[in-house]
Parts: structure tokens; C-alpha cells; sequence
């Protein structure tokens, strides 16, 4: 029951012994916007990682093709594929099966239960302005597996009729789905329904074998694991052994109670209060095993756009590896809570981007860091002494970039006031593995013209102590011009996360390159003032047992040239930080040039890079 009492009826209350449990009736937001950060899944899509080229099929009771969440971004429906298995012959047309256009429609013979396939599809791939789903650019194949039922018997008082779902019908739409993989690139298969409670692997049921080969071909089966709030089982078909079962999580990342739990569940994900797609271009909010379900279908096509070749196992291993870990204290269970950004960067960093080319009279650049002390337990701070911009400059564009471990952090305090960075990549933390494999996150934030007026000092403050964040460091970049030059100064900046973890051991193995290029140069005569500026964050070295190695970095390349040092990066700007300002000869920018690698191997240690940024001048 729900009281609404004063501080002294509860205290009585408490004190009285007859209450099982008390929790505070704290109302709650219904939001798929804020599941998906939770899930990392809108950091993924701001890089870039979105579900493009993939598919997933939803098993369930139709979706309304027409919705306005549900179509691409370009127009038109993500609906590729359709199809119907209904034993009771309610296909449209009144049949027991079609693969027709217009097939996989949702029911509308059951009040809330026909909603229920449009929901479960804008979780995993529904696109729209204020919030999105998980994949919001993977397309979808709707599969309508359900058939109309009545009466009390089948349906319950609460709603009558309804749509449960045979499973001879969804074993035809698994083999629909394996029969289109020639067709479309699915990642996976959504089932957010099933029945019972089985507290071993049900392997002798017969949708095993139709999962059995959808998982031969890359094609993962997701299914939500029950609501039956049982901590000792979960339901069928979700206790296949090669199904990946999935429970739901609360709004503050604890096992819902409602949430069918046991050592059967691989992952867990959102499914309290979350609102999504129903039929007629509405939205609705349901509660639901059926919910977190294609939070992990969604995340699948994230992993399978970065790796369309991984397979099922090694998804799921990146996943379990790299989530939250959330312990039932009902069975002491602990399960993780998928993280997709993170999954996907355990694959493949996201590299480098262009950051912007600038063309100036007399242009150039001058930048500098400060190192903000990993695991300091709390917001770091330092200051940035910025100098080597000519007397009489002017500065045109001023960029403060940072780097996390960890956890997300966008927002950092420069010279007292509050700065909000736009996420501009991410890449494997390097050795410290801290916050279950979370990743190294890069920010950048444009600093106006007159908050950097020139050479000084300048104060950043308040990075990491959040969410798991500890800070690494952080580089002010800032581009000049003097307009006295009588040779033009061309800027190119490229930004984003690369990581290279030392692995090279004594007997034998090979370390981990980092490596980009610019693109776009233009060299028309012999370049003077050749400058590269790069922001580095430094780890630490590599361990085998009880022997630590030294830091062990190659030169850092430009060309085929080194222009650094062997063991150049070693916090030059604090702990594990480092921006220098390296020199090039005549040679690695050529008359003609319109592109230039740049590169960095590791062996021993472990770096971050965050940026780099390519300065020189040429005759008019």
C-alpha cells in the first residue's frame, strides 16, 4: 500500500515491527532518452556507432511500420522484411502464415497487448528528434508470432481477449529469420515474450535448434527472461543455454523486483519506466523484462557495425567484460548491465576525426597541458600555461580538449566558468582498467576568443571525482594570425581517442601502433615554421607477474620519419600527461603534399592520444 505519513507516523511505523519492508514512493521520470545513456547507447551514436548496415528482427505481436519513430533518417520505414506465423490464422487475411508486405503489422485485437511489438522495436532501434533507441540507424524485420485468444481461462481478468504466442509460430519465424540472412545483415533476434520458470537450461525444448542455427550464422537470439519475480529461474524459452537471457534493471541500476533471476541471466539492462513507440505514432511507458530485452538487441547491432564479422560469443564476451556489475540481493547473483559505447570500444578504438583546417596570414599554433592526476579520489584541477603565440598575434580559435578514464565527465570549469565539452572520441582504457573496462573518453570545448586572449596562464578546474571519471589531463589549442606575414600559415587539427597497450614481453610478442593521417594538405612551396602539436595521456607500465617494465615507446613518426625520441611520452605536463610541441624537417612535408601519416608504437607502456594538430607556412 501506498501511506503518506509525517516524519513521526513513520518513525512508528518503523519502529512497530509489522511493516515487511518501507521504501520511499519517489516518483520516478519515464524515459527511453535516459536508459539509453545509461546504456551508453547515445555516447555510441555521438561517435558515430549506430547501428548503420545492420538489422534486427523483432519476434512479437507486429509493429506499426508507419510510426513516426520508427523510419529512417533519410524517410521512409525501417521495415525491411515482414512476415506472419499465426496458428489461429490471425495473419492478415485470416492465414497461418505470410511473408507479404504489410505481413507484420501489429495485432489490433488485444487492447494493450498489440502495443507490445511497436514498443519493444522503438527500444531497440526507434529514431527521433528529442530521444532514440539503443541502434536508432539499424533497420528492423518484423515478425508477428502471436494469435487472439479469450476468456478468463487463457486471458485473465485483465484483459480479454489477448495475444499469446505458440511456440510452433516462433520457431517459423526464427527459421524466416535465418532464411533472410542472405538478404540483410542481422545482428540479432528480439523475443520479448515466453512462459513458466525453468531453473536449469531447458535444452530439450524445441526453438533450441532454430536458435542453435541462427547463433552458427552470427545471429545472435536475445530473450527477456520472465516476470514472474523469480530469483530461482527463468522462463522459456529465455533458459535455452544458447539464447542470451536477459533481465531488467531499475531506474537506479538494482535487479527489478518483478525481473525473473537466476544464474541463467547473462545481462542485464533497463526495463523500469521506459517509454517508447505504440501504434497510432504514440508513445506509451511499460515496465518489463520485455523492455530490456532490446536494450541488449540494440547494442548488438552497435558491436556488430563496429565487427560485422564478430560472433555471438565474442559479443557477449565484450559485453559481460565491460558492464556494470549489479548484484540480486535477493540470490546474490551478480549480472552486468550492458554498456554499449564501452562493449564496441573493446573492439576497436574510434580513432581520429577531423577537427578543422584554418588558414591565416601568418597563422600558426600554440598550445600547452596539465596533467590531472588519475585516481586523486575527487574533481582535479591544474593550470595551463600557454605561450609561443608571436607578439602582436591575434589568437582566432581556441579549443580546451580533455581526457577521462573511467566514466563519462563533459563538463569542466576553465577560467571559473562552467565549460560543456562535445564528446569527440573514445578508445580502450590503457592499463588501469578502471571502472570495469571503461573507456578512455576525449572531449573537446570551444573556448571563445576572448576568454584566451593570448599568452598566460589558465585555470581548469573540476574534471573527473564522477560517475567512476577520474581525469587524465587536459591541452588548450589555440590558432593564430598575424597579419604583418607575408606567407600564409595553414592549420590542420584532427582529434578523437587512440589507445596503444604495451604487450611485448621478454620472450617474444609485438606492442600496439597508434596511427592517423591528415588529409587535405596543401603544400604549394617550400613550408617553413613545420610544427606538429600532439596531446598524449601517459599510463603506465606493463607488468608480467612480479616484474614491472620500464616505459618502452618507439619514435613517434611523421612519414616514415621519426620526429620524437625513443620514451618521449613520460608526463612532461603532471602526472600522466603530456603536450609537446615537436619540430619537422624540410623533408616530411614535400612540395605537393596533400597527406601525411602520423604514428606512434608502443611496447612496454601504455598512451591515450587525444589530438594532434599540423602548423606550417607557405609563400602566397
Amino acid at each position: 500500500m501506498a501511506l503518506r505519513l509525517s516524519d513521526a507516523a513513520l518513525d512508528a511505523l518503523e519502529r512497530s515491527g509489522r511493516a515487511a519492508s518501507l521504501q520511499v514512493d519517489r516518483a520516478e521520470p519515464p524515459a527511453l532518452g535516459s536508459s539509453t545513456v545509461r546504456v551508453e547507447a547515445t555516447e555510441a551514436a555521438q561517435l558515430g556507432r549506430d547501428g548503420s548496415g545492420q538489422t534486427v528482427a523483432i519476434l512479437d505481436t507486429g509493429v506499426d511500420r508507419g510510426h513516426s519513430f520508427l523510419r529512417r533518417a533519410g524517410g521512409g520505414t525501417k521495415v525491411v522484411s515482414e512476415a506472419c506465423y499465426s496458428a489461429d490464422r490471425d495473419c492478415p487475411g485470416d492465414v497461418t502464415a505470410s511473408t507479404a508486405a504489410g505481413s507484420g503489422v501489429n495485432c489490433t485485437y488485444a487492447t494493450s497487448g498489440c502495443r507490445h511489438g511497436t514498443h519493444v522495436a522503438g527500444i531497440a532501434a526507434g529514431r527521433g528528434a528529442a530521444f532514440s533507441g539503443v541502434a536508432p540507424n539499424a533497420d528492423l524485420i518484423a515478425i508477428q508470432v502471436f494469435s487472439k485468444f479469450t476468456g478468463p481461462r487463457d486471458c485473465g481478468a485483465a484483459e480479454d481477449p489477448c495475444a499469446l504466442s505458440y511456440p510452433s509460430d516462433q520457431i517459423a519465424g526464427l527459421n524466416r529469420v535465418a532464411a533472410l540472412a542472405g538478404s540483410f545483415d542481422i545482428a540479432a533476434v528480439n523475443m520479448s515474450l515466453g512462459s513458466g520458470s525453468s531453473r536449469a537450461n531447458c535444452d530439450g525444448d524445441a526453438r533450441k535448434a532454430a536458435i542453435d542455427n541462427l547463433r552458427a550464422a552470427g545471429i545472435a537470439t536475445v530473450i527477456a527472461s520472465g516476470n514472474g519475480y523469480d530469483n530461482q529461474g527463468v522462463g522459456a524459452p529465455a533458459c535455452i543455454s544458447s539464447a542470451i537471457t536477459v533481465g531488467a534493471t531499475t531506474t537506479a541500476d538494482n535487479v527489478a523486483d518483478y525481473s525473473n533471476s537466476s544464474s541463467l541471466v547473462e545481462l542485464l539492462a533497463p526495463g523500469s519506466n521506459i517509454a517508447s513507440s505504440v501504434p497510432g505514432d504514440s508513445f506509451a511507458v511499460f515496465d518489463g523484462t520485455s523492455m530490456a530485452a532490446p536494450h541488449v538487441t540494440g547494442a548488438w547491432a552497435l558491436l556488430k557495425h563496429t565487427s560485422p564479422g564478430i560472433s555471438v560469443a565474442a559479443a557477449l564476451g565484450h559485453l559481460q567484460d565491460t558492464g556494470r556489475p549489479v548484484t540480486d540481493g535477493d540470490n546474490a547473483v551478480t549480472r552486468p548491465r550492458i554498456r554499449a559505447l564501452s562493449g564496441t570500444v573493446r573492439i576497436r578504438d574510434t580513432g581520429f576525426g577531423d577537427g578543422g583546417s584554418f588558414t591565416y596570414p601568418g597563422g600558426g599554433l600554440a598550445s600547452n597541458g596539465v596533467g590531472l592526476a588519475p585516481r586523486a579520489g575527487g574533481p582535479a584541477g591544474g593550470d595551463i600555461v600557454l605561450s609561443g603565440i608571436p607578439a602582436g598575434a591575434t589568437v582566432k580559435h581556441a579549443f580546451l580538449y580533455w581526457s577521462t578514464l573511467g566514466g563519462p565527465d563533459d563538463d569542466v570549469v576553465f577560467r571559473r566558468t562552467a565549460r560543456t565539452g562535445e564528446l569527440v572520441g573514445a578508445s580502450r582504457d590503457t592499463c588501469r582498467d578502471l571502472n570495469q573496462l571503461g573507456p578512455v573518453r576525449v572531449y573537446r570545448a570551444t573556448i571563445p576568443r576572448a576568454d584566451v586572449p593570448g599568452n598566460g596562464s589558465y585555470s581548469v578546474r573540476g574534471l573527473g571525482g564522477s560517475d567512476g571519471a577520474e581525469g587524465t589531463g587536459a591541452s588548450l589549442v589555440t590558432i593564430y594570425r598575424r597579419d604583418d606575414s607575408i606567407r600564409t600559415g595553414r592549420v590542420h587539427l584532427r582529434h578523437g581517442a587512440m589507445t596503444a597497450v604495451g604487450t611485448e614481453l621478454p620472450d617474444g610478442g609485438e606492442g600496439e601502433t597508434m596511427a592517423h593521417a591528415f588529409s587535405g594538405l596543401h603544400v604549394p612551396s617550400a613550408p617553413s615554421r613545420r610544427r606538429l602539436h600532439v596531446g598524449v595521456a601517459d599510463g603506465q607500465a606493463e607488468s608480467a607477474g612480479p616484474q614491472v617494465f620500464p616505459a618502452d615507446e618507439n619514435p613517434m613518426l611523421f612519414g616514415d620519419q621519426g620526429i620524437t625520441q625513443p620514451n618521449a611520452f613520460t608526463g612532461t605536463d603532471g602526472p600522466a600527461w603530456d603536450d609537446l610541441t615537436l619540430r619537422l624537417a624540410p623533408e616530411t612535408l614535400p612540395v605537393g603534399a596533400t597527406t601525411a601519416a602520423n604514428s606512434l608504437t608502443t611496447r612496454y607502456d601504455c598512451l591515450a592520444w587525444a589530438y594532434a594538430a599540423l602548423g606550417y607556412q607557405t609563400a602566397p
